[in-house]
């Protein structure tokens, strides 16, 4: 199971190079966001909505930049 650390992380890169232009707040609660949707996600056994655009997002980057730790992300997302 992920942990708010990891989706913190990712809500970084995903503000580095996604060109968010978050502050560091709003980093923070998109991590927490992600969080509860993934902890949803898994007690219901199916991708929220809100995670499938993110993983379609992942999977864009992986397709346009495969050196990217979008993979590394997309791996570790285990739904």
């Amino acid at each position: 199971m992920l942990d708010y650390s990891f989706f913190y992380d990712l809500s970084s890169y995903l503000n580095e190079h996604w060109n968010g232009s978050f502050t560091e707040k709003e980093v923070a609660q998109n991590a927490y966001d992600y969080l509860s949707d993934y902890e949803i996600s898994k007690k219901e056994n199916r991708i929220d909505e809100n995670l499938q655009i993110l993983i379609n997002g992942l999977k864009e980057d992986i397709k346009n930049n495969p050196g990217s730790e979008s993979l590394e992300f997309l791996e570790m997302i285990d739904l």
